[in-house]
């Protein structure tokens, strides 16, 4: 068995989304962290975009643990469209990681691969249980976050930040479960692919 962690670690150098602030660490004799939830690896949840959305402790966890696949689509620059996704035997229920050139980037690109609304809509035709993407959001640049909509409606898992910069593409089990917070609506999470 080998075990791939496609977590960005997080440190006060963290690269962050857009303005956002960075981490703040405190190390005394017990360490304290304040950041924004949405930092490095973790998973959203409907409330984040929807006022009466699932929070964190709602989701299922089914969600972030199971049968994955790592699909191979570093020859794109800009976005994850539909007709990219029709050439890859995308499966019903399965946990899909999308790894892109965004996992070869250390520093905030503000020019990262994302997930097109019309791959959104196709990734719901399909029925997929939950989608990773190695970039700090799904969407890039929009006002109405359809891409994040269709999946939350499809009750879709969303997964960001996840490197795989180093995993084959490939079949593997996920897990990359969220802290149970009651009123949050993202989670950090340790997010790990076993090869069996």
């Amino acid at each position: 068995m080998k075990i791939y962690d496609i977590s960005r670690p997080l440190n006060d150098e963290t690269a962050v989304y857009k303005n956002n602030e960075n981490m703040i660490f405190e190390i005394p004799s017990k360490s304290e962290m304040k950041t924004n939830f949405h930092i490095g690896t973790h998973v959203d949840a409907p409330y984040h975009m929807q006022e009466n959305g699932k929070k964190m402790v709602e989701m299922d966890l089914k969600l972030y643990y199971g049968p994955s696949t790592v699909y191979d689509l570093t020859e794109l620059e800009d976005a994850i469209n539909r007709s990219d996704l029709e050439k890859l035997e995308l499966q019903p229920d399965d946990i899909v990681l999308f790894k892109t050139r965004n996992s070869y980037d250390d520093a905030w690109n503000p020019k990262f691969v994302y997930l097109a609304p019309d791959a959104a809509r196709y990734l719901a035709e399909i029925g997929v249980r939950s989608v990773a993407l190695d970039a700090m959001s799904i969407e890039r640049n929009t006002e109405d976050h359809e891409t994040h909509h269709i999946l939350f409606d499809a009750g879709i898992g969303l997964i960001e930040d996840v490197r795989l910069a180093d995993v084959p593409a490939g079949r593997y089990t996920l897990s990359a479960l969220p802290l149970a917070m009651t009123e949050a609506e993202a989670s950090p999470t340790r997010a790990i692919l076993i090869e069996e």
